[in-house]
């Protein structure tokens, strides 16, 4: 026992960083999170749907766990604008609000998130990690991450823990494309993004520490809400990603006996801290709150690999893979389409040769049609196989093949501008981020 135990716990730390806790390093969702957003974009795409429809879709197909911590994440994902909700899904403020039950609440995807992140779905990789019968992709494709995008962090706990800053959607296409072009220029000069806590103004720790989050992974920021100084108290209008728990802990340990928080928040953040006594409303006052308002958070950017293996990554190294992994799925893209689209022209033209066939003869059957097929193109298109006459035949009745427009001079012009995409894949990724870019920039900024 005492040998299989640390290997059984060792082994149930190892599913829970994959399956739980950890993002995974292409799109840097957990997978509760990316299973939702699978559900929402393939049963609530168009429209709301009750909650409860996507949370039995997920936990009967991919997530083999609870409701209630499923509702739990999707609730936040409506809340960071990642999903569209409908009634009423809580507000995270000082005195936080529960969101109605599930039965209740609708909600259907972000089309802005769909055209950002599954594009390309097909041509991922799909699986069924936790042997539940129903594939799944992987990840989510899409030029970067998907879960850097927004406000406050990515936290995780196990058996390893991660704090993952997110920016907003213009800083990591600013940050991304800087990368593109350094490759090009070593000289180039990156601009540093900052990470996005709303209504919070943010300090770097140590001086560096902004890029070193960007290039090594790890790093340290002071948060300090937005606050304003009025004649009866200090009027707060932000919290930090984990609350104002040094305010909130003072009032329990003291009773209110040193100040008074009152809330004011409505759809939006806003208390007001008075001392107990006004004689004591003076600057030490003022600097104990700031002090407590402060908040330090320590970085430690980990995320998991296929093999459950986690790493600390650096954001920039996480921008540069998921863009080059998304540059070869769309390569891939475009030379299904090409297939594709060489095989109508191939149909087409097997069908013109088939109608001049119908014209010339009285065709009484299949079978008569491809002999008189093979007797009189048979050697002049050797390539053209009896399988591919029947296939196509199959696919029509002989009778609608006469009224056929078999001209595919349009087919072959999508081809040559395929062909001209794929003869400089690396202005063609960037003309396509640009296209997605400006289709979602306006509504993945409020995220």
């Amino acid at each position: 026992m005492k040998r299989i135990i640390p290997c059984l716990y060792s082994e149930f730390g190892r599913y829970i960083d994959k399956f739980r806790s950890i993002p995974y390093k292409l799109d840097l969702l957990k997978p509760v999170e990316r299973r939702l957003l699978i559900a929402l974009f393939n049963i609530a795409k168009d429209h709301y749907v009750k909650s409860a429809k996507i949370i039995g879709e997920v936990i009967a197909k991919y997530h083999p766990h609870g409701d209630i911590s499923t509702y739990g994440s999707l609730i936040s994902l409506v809340q960071r604008n990642y999903a569209i909700g409908q009634g009423n899904w809580g507000l995270n403020l000082f005195e936080e609000t529960e969101a109605a039950a599930y039965r209740y609440t609708k909600v259907k995807s972000n089309p802005a998130i769909n055209k950002f992140a599954f594009e390309f779905i097909d041509f991922v990789t799909w699986d069924d990690p936790e042997n539940l019968s129903e594939l799944q992709p992987l990840y989510l494709p899409s030029p970067f991450p998907v879960g850097l995008i927004g406000s406050n962090i990515i936290q995780g706990i196990t058996f390893h823990s991660t704090k993952i800053p997110r920016y907003s959607f213009t800083d990591l296409t600013t940050r991304l494309l800087g990368l593109l072009q350094k490759k090009k220029n070593p000289n180039f000069v990156v601009q540093t993004i900052i990470p996005k806590i709303p209504n919070c103004d943010i300090y770097e720790e140590h001086p560096g520490d902004f890029e070193k989050i960007l290039t090594q992974g790890e790093g340290s920021i002071r948060i300090i809400p937005k606050f304003s100084i009025k004649s009866d108290g200090i009027y707060v209008y932000g919290q930090p990603p984990n609350g104002l728990t040094k305010i909130q802990n003072i009032i329990e340990e003291n009773n209110d006996q040193i100040f008074k928080v009152i809330d004011l928040s409505s759809q939006i953040f806003e208390i007001v801290i008075i001392p107990v006594d006004k004689k004591n409303y003076n600057q030490t006052f003022i600097d104990t709150i700031t002090d407590l308002l402060t908040t330090t958070l320590n970085f430690s950017c980990k995320v998991v690999d296929d093999n459950g293996v986690v790493f600390v990554e650096s954001i920039d190294k996480l921008l540069l893979d998921c863009y080059e992994n998304w540059s070869l799925i769309y390569e891939t893209k475009l030379r299904y389409e090409k297939n594709e689209i060489e095989k109508k022209i191939k149909d087409l033209f097997i069908i013109s040769l088939i109608k001049e066939l119908l014209h010339k003869y009285k065709i009484q059957n299949i079978d008569n049609l491809l002999q008189l097929f093979l007797n009189d193109y048979g050697s002049q298109y050797p390539q053209i196989t009896s399988d591919m006459v029947k296939s196509v035949c199959s696919k029509y009745k002989i009778q609608t093949l006469l009224d056929f427009n078999t001209n595919t001079k349009k087919y072959e012009d999508m081809v040559n501008e395929i062909n001209n995409k794929l003869s400089n894949m690396q202005n063609s990724c960037f003309t396509k981020f640009q296209d997605i870019f400006n289709s979602t920039n306006e509504i993945l900024e409020k995220c």
